[in-house]
């Protein structure tokens, strides 16, 4: 497994969390892909996948220690010498 050989990478609940993207990933590998036969139960799984995505980014995330981006500054507020022409 993935996480197995590559455990220093991941944390604990991260590694957790990506073995259970992974086996929603596998089940939304077999949902039909005729509009016949997708059913309700079609859009159930591809709902848990996503929301599995968004927890493995989390948990990645977590690892690393991003938590989250905030500007001190608008945009605009960068003060760089405009060049003209070299």
């Amino acid at each position: 497994m993935w996480d197995s050989k590559h455990a220093i990478l991941l944390g604990p609940h991260t590694s957790n969390v990506c073995y259970e993207f992974r086996q929603a990933l596998a089940e939304a590998a077999n949902i039909p892909t005729s509009p016949h036969t997708a059913g309700p139960q079609t859009q159930d799984q591809i709902s848990v996948l996503f929301r599995k995505a968004e927890l493995l980014e989390l948990g990645l995330r977590s690892d690393l220690g991003i938590y989250g981006i905030e500007l001190t500054q608008a945009p605009d507020a960068l003060r760089t010498l405009r060049v003209e022409r070299y």
